[in-house]
């Protein structure tokens, strides 16, 4: 497994649904939260695939493999995403915009090559910021690969429910009933060659728990010029310096509230290591991202890839969450884009900081073809280059 595959797959959604089905195992798993699909076996899979290769239905979309970390087992893979939706998505109208969303997708292999599991998360609110407002109701995710599936009867817009052992846990900081936290972790289905489920307690789980210790306790899993990721919130830090212009504020009660992270799994190795999470939250000041909560106490599942050196700190790392689960939980019409401060900055000035700009589209994205393509070869060179420089190279677990 290499780039090229992840590129090859990404491709398949736009060639057909035969040629996506065909990158899984007969009973592989396809997950994507933020989409709310589940989706197990080849049969359901082909009433959901075929679609995406419809422009007429789904539009017409870019998307480019940036990266390929691990190996024959277990990949992960970076890309980005431009979407021309026909209308809508979701339901949400997008009055002719076509957004600009970064993603990452972790697949496992079996012995032939086949996925028997993955998961593909991508930034919603990155979508979302480039949308009209206002968005006057939660967005829509149909679940039409399910048995007996009806339109009319579908609850398209319900958030998921959140676990009644991580609903009935303590809040941060703490300390979490080991009985709820063993109904919250179990092996993946599919996922049971790479897992690594005595590493829960000692990579993934303490990582979350620092968040709502201090920011001293957070910095200390990272090499001194590692870098945190998670481009929900518009979160690229590099180094010691500037984390710990962001770290500390997640301790403070006062100014974030309190949550609840559980480490549900974890996949890989002492190299690579891949964790889902379930995440509750209770905001302070019935606000998140500048959007009002009405006291709501959303559930969010994410996950998180880290690499780490060979003193087992964390050199590079993403963190993804399911934005649309969270937006489904919050009061509509929601009237205006989230916001995303900026205080690691250098410069950063609360009075100038853009808060509800989204990334810009990278050029080289921008002069892509459309799907089905092809894609210009240089243009692919040249934004792997761009968007690629700092990933690491991991090619075992």
């Amino acid at each position: 497994m290499n780039l090229e595959y992840a590129q090859a797959w990404l491709d398949a959604f736009f060639t057909s649904g035969e040629a996506t089905r065909d990158f899984y195992a007969p009973d592989g798993i396809f997950t994507d939260p933020v989409l709310d699909q589940h989706i197990n076996g080849h049969e359901k899979m082909m009433r959901l695939f075929p679609l995406w290769s419809m422009p007429d239905l789904f539009g017409t979309h870019k998307f480019i493999a940036t990266s390929y970390l691990g190996n024959e087992k277990l990949g992960v893979f970076p890309w980005v995403w431009q979407a021309n939706f026909n209308d809508n998505f979701l339901g949400m109208p997008t009055d002719g915009v076509t957004p600009y969303i970064e993603g990452i997708t972790v697949q496992v292999y079996n012995e032939d090559g086949k996925v028997t599991r993955d998961w593909t998360y991508w930034d919603a609110i990155q979508c979302i910021r480039q949308l009209p407002y206002p968005i006057e109701n939660p967005p829509a995710t149909p679940h039409l690969w399910r048995d007996g599936w009806d339109q009319a009867t579908d609850p398209m817009t319900a958030p998921r429910p959140c676990p009644p052992a991580l609903d009935k846990l303590e809040w941060s900081p703490g300390p979490y009933a080991k009985d709820l936290l063993d109904q919250l972790r179990v092996v993946p289905e599919g996922a049971e060659s790479v897992a690594r489920m005595d590493l829960v307690d000692t990579k993934a789980q303490p990582w979350l728990d620092a968040f709502f210790i201090s920011g001293e306790a957070t910095r200390d899993f990272y090499a001194k010029d590692g870098i945190f990721e998670d481009p929900i919130l518009d979160q690229h830090i590099v180094g010691h310096d500037r984390m710990m212009k962001l770290f500390p504020l997640w301790s403070r009660r006062d100014l974030f509230g309190t949550h609840k992270f559980i480490a549900t799994d974890y996949l890989g190795g002492e190299r690579l290591g891949v964790f889902n999470w379930v995440w509750q939250a209770n905001f302070q000041g019935d606000l998140f991202l500048g959007m009002p909560t009405g006291g709501v106490k959303p559930f969010i599942d994410g996950i998180t890839i880290q690499v780490y050196n060979d003193e087992g700190l964390v050199e590079r790392d993403w963190t993804f969450w399911d934005g649309i689960q969270l937006i489904k939980q919050l009061p509509f019409p929601i009237t205006a884009p989230p916001q995303t401060p900026h205080m690691w900055r250098d410069d950063y000035n609360p009075e100038t900081d853009d808060l509800t700009s989204p990334r810009p589209i990278p050029e080289e994205l921008q002069k892509q073809n459309w799907s089905p393509g092809p894609y210009g070869q240089g243009l692919i060179d040249a934004l792997r280059a761009k968007l690629a420089a700092d990933h690491p190279s991991v090619t075992s677990l």
